[in-house]
């Protein structure tokens, strides 16, 4: 006869602990970068002034060359870039062979980090420096050591004064981004020549193509004769292709075979390739627009000084520029379909970064913020 007693349930399933669930090595709820914010409404309407791309967009040589890169996709990219590094060398007098290539600056600078800088080693640069300075650091486990910087420039001596005996890496971004500050040559070259030579000195020069300022360097005559110093450029500013995510870098002929041995395999695309190639091929492209880029950076900021809105002397293709509330009119801005960047997590929560756009989008930008000061006089 069966028996009526019920077979007891089987034991509830354990909750395991947090702490058996896989667990980051960083700890990346501590980074903390602000996103695009987003307007209401139709987006091909909004006048986008947040990211520095170039107001005046790429060559029609490019165009003609993606037309052509795109009939075989199905194909992998050319693996090291050599046919753009060609064109590097040929541009810039640089032999291939200390040239890399890579998806944005970001990747190039990210690379650099993972092979020089590790857990217990301090990576240095200025308080205002491109947020992802401190990012990587935190990806390998470096500390970032912040300085502090000199009316919104870059002081080296406080660079030198942080250096300590586990400093693996020094970065300088010149002219910097968001400030758009520069530093003279001389100003690198006595940092250069100060650090122990050990110590890789990155010098991230994605605005240098703007500067005209007769006293600046990219820095590219500081790697002749080294093996520490490295310097990162990109396509994604004056040359326009900042969709296409492709940079390169310049540094001693062992650091770009280090380099190589630790990048991604064919890590910039086809179409990547073939757009730079193309853009290197009209450089007088690149340089009118950056002379047009001054000019109507020079016009926007009489404009915003007019209005009480100052900003700091910018070599870039943005200016920074300071608000008494930089919340309230990046909301006024925001809720009128102009996009621009608030900059608090860069330490500098009384500026707003706003990228030059064309002569219509800078006077719609004016004319917004002519009506915000209105408002805010009231």
């Amino acid at each position: 006869m069966r028996s009526s007693r019920k077979t007891p349930d089987p034991d509830p399933p354990k909750v395991l602990p947090m702490t058996t669930l896989p667990q980051p090595y960083i700890n990346a709820t501590a980074l903390s970068v602000t996103r695009k914010a987003s307007p209401a409404g139709d987006p091909s309407s909004w006048i986008q002034l947040s990211a520095n791309e170039s107001a005046f967009g790429a060559s029609p040589l490019v165009r003609e060359a993606l037309a052509k890169a795109i009939q075989r996709p199905e194909l992998y990219p050319e693996p090291s870039s050599a046919v753009l590094r060609q064109a590097l060398s040929e541009t810039f007098g640089f032999s291939p062979d200390s040239l890399i290539c890579g998806n944005g600056s970001e990747a190039i600078l990210e690379t650099i980090y993972r092979c020089y800088a590790r857990g217990g080693d301090e990576v240095v640069f200025s308080r205002h420096s491109f947020i992802q300075f401190r990012i990587f650091a935190d990806r390998v486990g470096a500390k970032a050591v912040l300085t502090e910087e000199t009316a919104y420039h870059t002081d080296i001596n406080a660079i030198l004064a942080a250096v300590t005996p586990r400093t693996k890496i020094v970065v300088v971004a010149n002219p910097n981004n968001p400030t758009g500050t520069m530093l003279p040559a001389t100003e690198i070259r006595r940092l250069r020549d100060a650090l122990r030579p050990e110590i890789v000195l990155l010098l991230d020069s994605a605005y240098a193509e703007y500067v005209a300022d007769p006293l600046y360097t990219a820095g590219h005559e500081l790697v002749e004769g080294t093996e520490n110093v490295i310097v990162t450029r990109t396509f994604s500013k004056a040359f326009g292709l900042a969709g296409l995510r492709v940079a390169w870098a310049h540094g001693p002929r062992s650091m770009i075979a280090t380099l190589n041995r630790m990048r991604q395999i064919g890590n910039v695309g086809t179409l990547a390739q073939a757009a730079a190639v193309a853009a290197l091929q009209d450089m007088e492209f690149m340089r009118n627009a950056v002379a047009e880029t001054a000019e109507l950076r020079a016009a926007l900021s009489r404009r915003l000084e007019e209005l009480g809105f100052a900003s700091l002397p910018g070599h870039g293709n943005f200016l920074c520029a300071a608000f008494e509330d930089s919340r309230a009119a990046h909301a006024f801005l925001l809720a009128r379909g102009i996009i621009v960047r608030p900059i608090e997590d860069y330490d500098l929560p009384d500026f707003l970064r706003i990228t030059v756009g064309t002569a219509d989008q800078n006077a719609a930008l004016v004319a917004a913020l002519a009506e915000y000061a209105q408002a805010t006089a009231a």
